[in-house]
Parts: structure tokens; C-alpha cells; sequence
């Protein structure tokens, strides 16, 4: 039995499945051997990312992260990024992007095909997570996309089970516990059982078991998906206050989200990450300018309007007329020129009607859609690049194909008339025979007249 124990032991380290990270076949050897200093050289394939600032430590790093599944479908391609301490990092993405995959690979729910992740203790002190999986599980908290509880356990049981997970003691995890609770606004409802819960508390309860011990590293799978708009404010405070010195990575669908608690904010497509930075750099990059709408009593007058907001804001263009709402666009270099502009449609509201004047700027939803519109547009081009180039090589060896077949023809031709030649010579020699053996039978004629005579 302790053999077959042993096996099975093994086996499911080297072949865990579906979930988590698959060891090397030699890794019962590996304590045997000095651990090797790890080379690590950062590297940035986004095409456009925003420089950190100086003060700013890595908290965690990801190198050429890549997951395939059966070998032909790949999730993740190869991304590199820093996720910084004491910041929040959003990943957006459409669905599919890839966005839940990365964070199963971090967290080691499921196992990379290639890459590797760092966590850093300090800015010269890191190690690999895969290859230290239980000593990141100690730093980690998780709050996962789909709700896992189990049924008969209370919240406050959850809490305690897992803060005992985590080593801390029954009586700390209680009162961790609580604190957490009265943060979230469940203390009333510690005695709840899981499977009642309704879908904003059990995603309540997730992030609460996810920061129970306080971990160095949150991974929160769109935590606030369920919840109506007061808990999400409440959420949102509280990972306010969480972030300082932590390493707290999250995914939404609510741009609004993304907005107020990204630091740094990356975007995702088909398994790369396109960009990544803060929100203003991101609508600098992406972002079209401001918008200026203006509410007019009659349309007649937008000619005139359309003349003022050009004369003072360069570049400016209309976008949009719905009834009698008119949206300008104003180039962000134009900024220092909008003080005239409002003075000027301020002086003329009363001739021309206008009744309300709006400004804003550019969305994180608007970059978003830009970025994916972006996205889409480079891979058309790629594809055609690559039909094109599969085209010419398909007419080159098209005419390859002819000239050999010109080549050999020609070759038949010269054959033929190779043969016609021999053909010929082959008549000329017989006919030279035949001539040359007429010659012998006069010859042989000749000489036997001649013996008549001299026998006569």
C-alpha cells in the first residue's frame, strides 16, 4: 500500500490534470541540487506602454506567459508585464481575450505552456512562483470568477476555515474575520449559510475570503460582477484602502470600474496585451480630444455657431446633429484656447439660442472600442498581407510549372527532329548499301566475262 501510495503521490505531481502546476519528472532530485541564481532580464513587448516612475517597485512580474490548449488553440501569446506594489492593475478585454486564463496561470490554478512569473520581495530579492508554489499560495489571496463555498458552512465558518488555511490561528481568524465583515458591510450576517446567500453576498463572501490574512497579492476575477451600485461603491472603497503595500490585480467589464480604482490600466486582445498605462495616458494615445455639445433653440443657426467654435479651437469639427444638439470634437493641444471659446458662445447664447453648453472628454469606453477597432483593423491587414504573399507564391510556382513544361516540350521537339535526322540518316546509309552492293554485282559480272574469254 505504501508503494502504491508512493505512485500515486508522484503521479499526481508530475500529471495534476486539468488544475494546477505540473512538476518536472525529476523533481524529487531537486532538493538534491544547489538552486541555480536566477537570470532575470525584464522584457516589454507592448507596442505602446507608459515608463514607471522611479519610486515605483515591481510586485509582480510576468515573462512570455503562454498557455495553448490542444496544441492549436492559443489563449495567451507570449505577454510580458510588471504589476506594481502599492498599486491596483486593471485587465480589460473582450470575452476570450484571455484575461482569466492569465490569471489562472498566476495564481497556479492551471499550468503554463511556456513563460514564467516573479514574485519580488524587493527590487533585488524574488523567486519563480512556479517553481515555489506553496510559498506564493502563503501571499496570495484569490477571489475567482465563478463562487465556490461549501453549502452547510456559514459565513463566518468560511472565514475561519480559510484563515486557518493560511496559518493563522482559530482565534485570530475570528477576529479577522469580523473586521473583515463589519468592512464589508455583513456583520449581521455571519451566521448565514453559504447556499442562501443571494449573488452580490456570495461575491461579497469571495472577497472576503480572498483577503482574510491579508495577503501580499490580490488576484480578483471581476469581483464586483452581481452587485447593485451602493455594495460596488462600498467594494470599491475597500479595495481603496487595501491597496497600499499590495500587489492587487483585477478584471471588469465596468469601464466606470476600471477608471476609479486603475493605477495602471492594460488592455488585452486575442492573448497580447495592446497597451498598458494610466488613464490619461491611455486617452492621450487613443483618445480623439474633448467633446463640446451644445443645445440650440433652432438649427438655421448652426452654421453661425459651427463659424465661432472654429474661429477660437483649431482643428475643431462637427461629429454629430440630433434634433438640436450639436457635439464638436476639440483636439486636446487646443486646450489653452477654450476660455475664448466659452466667452464666446456665453456672448452670443441669446442670438443664437443656445441653452446649455456640456464638456467632456474622452471615455476609458471609447478607448476601449478604439483599441479593439485598432486591433481589428491590423489583423485584416495582416491577413491580406499574408493571402497576397501565399497568392505570388502560388503564380511563381505557377510559371515554373509552365517554363518546365515549355522545357520539356521543346526537349520532345529537339527528340523528334533528333529522330527524323536519324531517320534519315538511316535512309541515306541503307541507300548508299544498296548503291555500293549494285557496285559489286558489276564488279563480279565483269570478272567472270573476262575468265570466259581467257578460257576461250
Amino acid at each position: 500500500m505504501i508503494i502504491y501510495g508512493v505512485i500515486v503521490w508522484y503521479v499526481d505531481n508530475i500529471r495534476p490534470g486539468p488544475y494546477g502546476i505540473a512538476k518536472p519528472w525529476y523533481f524529487i532530485f531537486q532538493g538534491c541540487k544547489k538552486e541555480e541564481e536566477i537570470q532575470f532580464t525584464p522584457e516589454q513587448t507592448i507596442e505602446l506602454c507608459e515608463k514607471p516612475l522611479p519610486y515605483m517597485n515591481i510586485g509582480l512580474s510576468v515573462k512570455n506567459l503562454r498557455k495553448v490548449y490542444d496544441k492549436s488553440y492559443v489563449a495567451v501569446d507570449g505577454i510580458s508585464i510588471d504589476f506594481y506594489n502599492g498599486q491596483i492593475t486593471a485587465l480589460l478585454g473582450h470575452n476570450g481575450a484571455g484575461k482569466t486564463t492569465t490569471m489562472s496561470m498566476i495564481s497556479g490554478m492551471i499550468s503554463p505552456t511556456a513563460g514564467a512569473v516573479y514574485k519580488h520581495e524587493s527590487n533585488e530579492d524574488f523567486y519563480d512562483i512556479f517553481q515555489n508554489m506553496e510559498r506564493f499560495r502563503q501571499q496570495l489571496g484569490l477571489c475567482p470568477q465563478e463562487d465556490m463555498f461549501y453549502p452547510g458552512f456559514t459565513i463566518m465558518d468560511h472565514l475561519i476555515f480559510f484563515g486557518l488555511l493560511r496559518g493563522l490561528s482559530s482565534r485570530n481568524a475570528e477576529e479577522n474575520g469580523n473586521d473583515i465583515l463589519s468592512l464589508l458591510n455583513m456583520a449581521h450576517t455571519s451566521e448565514k449559510k453559504a447556499d442562501v446567500l443571494s449573488k452580490g453576498m456570495k461575491r461579497k463572501l469571495s472577497l472576503a475570503i480572498s483577503i482574510i490574512s491579508e495577503p501580499q497579492v490580490l488576484i480578483l476575477d471581476e469581483p464586483s460582477s452581481g452587485l447593485d451600485p451602493e455594495s460596488r461603491r462600498a467594494f470599491w472603497n475597500v479595495l481603496l484602502e487595501l491597496r497600499e503595500n499590495r500587489t492587487i490585480i483585477i478584471t471588469t467589464h465596468f469601464m466606470e470600474e476600471a477608471e476609479v480604482l486603475g493605477d495602471r490600466i492594460a488592455i488585452m486582445d486575442h492573448g497580447r496585451i495592446c497597451c498598458y498605462g494610466t488613464t490619461i495616458y491611455l486617452k492621450n494615445v487613443y483618445g480623439a480630444g474633448y467633446y463640446l455639445t451644445l443645445q440650440v433653440g433652432k438649427t438655421e443657426h448652426i452654421q453661425n455657431i459651427s463659424k465661432i467654435v472654429s474661429t477660437n479651437v483649431h482643428g475643431s469639427k462637427i461629429i454629430r446633429i440630433v434634433n438640436n444638439q450639436i457635439t464638436f470634437i476639440l483636439p486636446t493641444e487646443q486646450s489653452r484656447n477654450f476660455a475664448s471659446l466659452f466667452a464666446s458662445l456665453e456672448s452670443s447664447a441669446k442670438e443664437y439660442g443656445i441653452s446649455n453648453i456640456g464638456v467632456s472628454c474622452t471615455t476609458m469606453e471609447e478607448v476601449f472600442l478604439k483599441v479593439g477597432e485598432l486591433e481589428k483593423m491590423k489583423k485584416t491587414k495582416q491577413s491580406n498581407s499574408r493571402k497576397s504573399a501565399t497568392s505570388a507564391e502560388r503564380s511563381k510556382d505557377e510559371n515554373l510549372a509552365s517554363k518546365s513544361t515549355g522545357s520539356s516540350l521543346s526537349a520532345t521537339t529537339v527528340s523528334s527532329s533528333d529522330e527524323d535526322l536519324s531517320s534519315e540518316s538511316t535512309g541515306s546509309s541503307s541507300s548508299s548499301s544498296t548503291e555500293s552492293s549494285r557496285d559489286e554485282d558489276l564488279t563480279s559480272e565483269k570478272k567472270t566475262g573476262i575468265r570466259r574469254l581467257l578460257w576461250w
